[in-house]
């Protein structure tokens, strides 16, 4: 073989092992140890977050409505017969007593039938007296008697209705209370079912709201709600005397009526803003509202476990300015991070800066 050639083939063989060399060399420096993603994730340096620990606190749910004010009791004062307004013995916003005579109708043509009636039952009441023994002597038949007797039940039914018509004609107040405005004068033809007039009782006051489906059963008969009103600075309270037994399907709510002593003489019709406790008197756990995770089916927090972060569900209930109350999901002792929630995987390592809580 020539000396060319043979220095050839030496020089190619040089080459080839040169680059063996340096691919083993650059494998090895590329490769990583067995275990080494474990060793990684144990050496890895814990976050530092926010948290606080869950608590029992006297925190209250309450809920806020609107309501109207009502007149213990209320109605209008109508004529049930048509007829001239004679009289009228009441001051407007005057009080009044129970059958106390508000207003009388002419009636002159009534009594005088009465009269005439009455004349008639007098006399047959005397006739009556006279054939009774004469019947029971045989001088007159029992036909004779009875039918002077059916006369005088007659006679008497006719003075019923005319009472009953007069009676009309004389307008009493049905219970205590205060006298509205007056819609007739004297000497005025009014007519059947015409208002003349309205009187409440405003001594006691009714409260009437109605709570969301929702709430349907956060109140019980004696349950204290507060309200206000516009234009006073006071807070009133009133208890629960009635709830509808049902809801309603249209409007998908609950009426609820409460009671109070009127003593600061507020007026029926106004507007209320009604509020009560739903968790009145109760220690309940609650957790800042920024520690919640929200998805589509639940709510979910983090919890501090053995140095880790773990993702647990809760059910809450109401939140309360900044707070949310636990249902379910955690206990008392348990450190919820607040802060660096976006940034945090299940299993990652953390140092919580437990936040003193107000």
């Amino acid at each position: 073989m020539p000396v060319g050639r043979v220095k050839r083939c030496i020089f190619t063989q040089m080459r080839y092992a040169i680059l063996a060399a340096a691919t083993a060399v650059l494998a090895g420096s590329c490769a990583e140890p067995e275990g080494s993603n474990a060793g990684k994730k144990a050496d890895q340096k814990p976050m530092t977050t926010q948290a606080v620990v869950v608590e029992p606190s006297n925190l209250n749910a309450s809920f806020e409505t609107s309501g109207s004010l009502r007149a213990d009791e209320q109605v209008e004062i109508t004529s049930e017969i048509a007829g001239r307004l004679t009289s009228i013995y009441f001051t407007e916003g005057g009080a009044v007593r129970r059958g106390q005579i508000l207003a009388t109708l002419f009636n002159d043509d009534i009594k005088a039938q009465l009269r005439k009636l009455e004349s008639q039952r007098k006399l047959l009441s005397i006739t009556l007296d006279r054939q009774r023994p004469l019947v029971e002597s045989k001088g007159i038949s029992q036909q004779d008697y009875d039918l002077t007797a059916s006369q005088l039940e007659g006679v008497m039914a006719d003075i019923a209705i005319l009472e009953a018509q007069l009676a009309k004609t004389i307008i009493r107040a049905p219970f205590d209370g205060v006298v509205g405005l007056r819609n007739a004068s004297i000497g005025a033809v009014v007519n059947s079912g015409q208002v003349l007039t309205s009187v409440q009782n405003k001594s006691q006051l009714k409260l009437d709201f109605a709570l969301p489906e929702k709430y349907a059963n956060a109140l019980d008969l004696g349950s204290k709600i507060q309200f206000t009103i516009e234009g006073k600075r006071d807070t009133f309270e009133a208890r629960v005397a009635a709830l509808n037994s049902t809801v309603d399907e249209a409007s998908r709510t609950r009426a609820v009526r409460a009671r109070f002593n009127n003593t600061a003489q507020l007026v029926p019709g106004t507007f209320a803003k009604v509020w009560f406790s739903r968790l009145e008197g109760a220690e309940n756990l609650s957790i800042p509202a920024q520690s919640v995770i929200p998805d589509a089916r639940s709510k979910k927090v983090y919890v501090v476990r053995n140095g880790l972060a773990t993702l647990q569900t809760v059910e809450l209930g109401d939140r309360v300015n900044d707070e949310v109350i636990v249902l379910s999901g955690l206990q008392a002792g348990d450190t919820v991070l607040t802060t660096g929630l976006m940034q945090l995987k299940p299993g990652n390592p953390v140092k919580p800066e437990v936040s003193k809580r107000n």
